[in-house]
């Protein structure tokens, strides 16, 4: 509970109150830029569409999603686009990442967050979930020098076929040659699925 609202409740772990990290819910920051007249208006645009708030990079064109209720304590900080695409802020001058933010507290140690999607402008509550660093590396996405679009999947010239593989603890796996890339790519998802569950790469 703040100073600032005794009504709000902010949910951080209890070693950033003791060690000092954390001193308010936020205010504190926002009060202190005032007084020493740094108060330059860093804060995001947003929008409300469909019980979900959209909100506009500080620092791009481009914009990420979150539950409404997770962008009522957010929005005093400014939020901007990382090179690899999440919500980056500063928060009692340390910088922390928009999911990690709404979810402080709620992530044991050793573990992170992973978005199910992919999509990690989407950091809509429903779209996160905790895992392990291990169970979080099964969830990737296409490797830049992909050139069949799926993963797993390429072409074999010397055999002229679609070739399907995939990799578990830093091994690859063969599984097949097929005439059509549909099938490799059938063999692939299969594959995944048997071997990570829910945790694959719905999409690619």
């Amino acid at each position: 509970v703040c100073d600032c609202n005794p009504d709000k409740d902010v949910v951080i772990k209890g070693k950033y109150l003791t060690n000092g990290d954390t001193k308010s819910c936020g205010c504190l920051s926002v009060e202190n830029s005032a007084k020493t007249g740094k108060n330059n208006k860093k804060f995001n645009d947003y929008y409300e569409k469909d019980g979900v708030t959209h909100v506009k990079f500080f620092n791009s064109k481009d914009e990420f999603l979150c539950d409404s209720a997770d962008w009522e304590r957010a929005k005093q900080i400014c939020w901007h686009k990382t090179k690899a695409s999440y919500a980056r802020g500063e928060c009692d001058e340390k910088l922390i990442l928009f999911h990690n933010y709404i979810l402080e507290g709620l992530i044991p140690q050793g573990c992170e967050i992973d978005h199910i999607s992919g999509n990690r402008l989407d950091n809509r509550r429903c779209n996160l979930r905790v895992c392990s660093r291990r169970e979080n590396a099964l969830n990737k996405g296409l490797y830049s020098n992909n050139k069949s679009g799926a993963s797993g999947v390429f072409w074999h010239k010397g055999c002229k076929k679609w070739t399907a593989q995939i990799q578990k603890d830093k091994s690859n796996i063969y599984l097949g040659s097929y005439d059509t890339f549909e099938e490799a790519t059938s063999v692939r998802r299969r594959a995944e699925e048997n071997m990570f569950g829910d945790y694959r790469r719905k999409i690619n």
